[in-house]
């Protein structure tokens, strides 16, 4: 992982703090635009390849990560030695998953969904 430099650090306390904070009010604390926090944070995890997906999250968590890892050994090693060690990470709680049942897409705008509601 490339070096966590003092914004990085800003951006993550702020953000572990309140992780439903907008991008735009983290932009305004730290002084810099709304796409230098973006870029930012999309930095801090493009860094470990298995990680597919990295979510905002409502409830106890802050973020939920979706990777892909070829065994136990390997997923110990993701956790023990690269997500545990991102600065501001003070733990993790891992579910696996067995199987999916269902993958799709659905449109996410208002005339979608009265169509839906309607059906």
């Amino acid at each position: 992982m490339d070096k966590i430099d003092s914004l990085d650090r800003k951006i993550l306390k702020i953000v572990i703090g309140n992780a439903r904070i907008p991008s735009k009010d983290v932009a305004l604390e730290c002084g810099v635009s709304r796409a230098a926090i973006h870029q930012r944070l999309q930095r801090m995890l493009e860094q470990i390849p298995e990680v597919v997906e990295c979510h905002y999250t409502t409830g106890p968590y802050t973020m939920l990560i979706k990777l892909y890892a070829r065994d136990n050994e390997h997923l110990m090693r993701l956790l023990n030695d690269r997500i545990q060690m991102i600065p501001g990470v003070t733990g993790t709680e891992t579910l696996i998953s067995l199987d999916h049942s269902i993958n799709r897409e659905i449109p996410i705008n208002p005339d979608a969904a009265d169509t839906v509601a309607k059906e």
